[in-house]
């Protein structure tokens, strides 16, 4: 089954930009739309706007040039969207607000320890996401690269999972 739509979340780290390079080739792979989604601190974003500055706008200009630099992603069909929220909880309200086939995210964040495998957002996507959910590791990490990718593949609703019972085999 093709997908029809994937959705990337993005941090601007190094490992968000191997995350969105693999959603942009899978949604040309597949002729899907590619959304593109930073989530930023609320209190962060209360701050700016009490200084005078639009961060938002600032955001959603630094989130173009960031997909905009990373190829494939560059060339795709894309949306792009700055939420504000907790990042895990935003991701997965999105992905379901849109209808996405499929969540990418990157293993670990800007915290960048190489003693952590999972970083705590992704972990929690993992949790939260009603969708397939896609976790990659920095492609400048040799150890956690040779590992696979994980994913998990939420349980059918029983209608769904009825259907794939049928499936011939």
């Amino acid at each position: 089954m093709p997908f029809r739509s994937v959705l990337a979340a993005v941090d601007f780290s190094t490992t968000s930009r191997t995350a969105l390079s693999f959603a942009a080739r899978l949604a040309s792979a597949h002729g899907a739309l590619l959304h593109v989604l930073y989530v930023q601190d609320p209190a962060l974003s209360a701050v700016a706007r009490n200084a005078g500055i639009d961060l938002q706008r600032e955001l959603h200009d630094h989130l173009e040039a960031f997909v905009s630099s990373a190829r494939p992603a560059a060339e795709c069909r894309r949306h792009l969207h700055v939420a504000l929220g907790s990042a895990a909880a935003e991701i997965c309200r999105q992905a379901r607000r849109r209808g996405v086939d499929v969540i990418v995210v990157g293993n670990r964040g800007l915290s960048d320890s190489p003693l952590v495998t999972i970083g705590a957002t992704a972990a929690e996507v993992l949790r939260c996401a009603s969708r397939p959910v896609l976790v990659l590791p920095d492609a400048r990490d040799s150890k956690s690269h040779r590992r696979l990718t994980r994913g998990v593949v939420p349980r059918p609703p029983r209608s769904e999972a009825a259907e794939i019972a049928r499936l011939p085999r």
